[in-house]
């Protein structure tokens, strides 16, 4: 069975809308790709320009306590401050002689 001339005037007519179906389909994914890259690009421009919430040992470390001063930013000081205060107390409760480290025996 041959291919009539007729049969090639349809073809011929219809091509031009195949070739543009063709063509929309090959631009359609790249169109897409380059919508998904710039809205990448988008969001990470916009999480970079946030402002992030600060974490809790550093928001705290601008606050002023009761008695006026600030607070430290290590709370090791505040532990050591607490440990040197008690030491303190308990050697105000030690009673001492005076003369101790003021006479040495060396005849031996």
């Amino acid at each position: 069975m041959a291919i009539a001339p007729i049969d090639l005037q349809t073809m011929y007519s219809q091509m031009n809308n195949v070739a543009k179906t063709v063509a929309n389909q090959q631009q359609g994914t790249q169109l897409v790709n380059a919508m998904q890259e710039s809205k990448i690009v988008r969001q990470n421009l916009e999480n970079s320009a946030q402002v992030h919430k600060a974490a809790d040992n550093e928001a705290k470390s601008g606050q002023v306590k009761a008695d006026g001063h600030g607070s430290s930013n290590k709370e090791g000081s505040d532990n050591k401050q607490k440990k040197s205060d008690q030491e303190q107390s308990d050697k105000e409760n030690v009673i001492r002689e005076s003369f101790l480290g003021q006479h040495i025996d060396i005849t031996r």
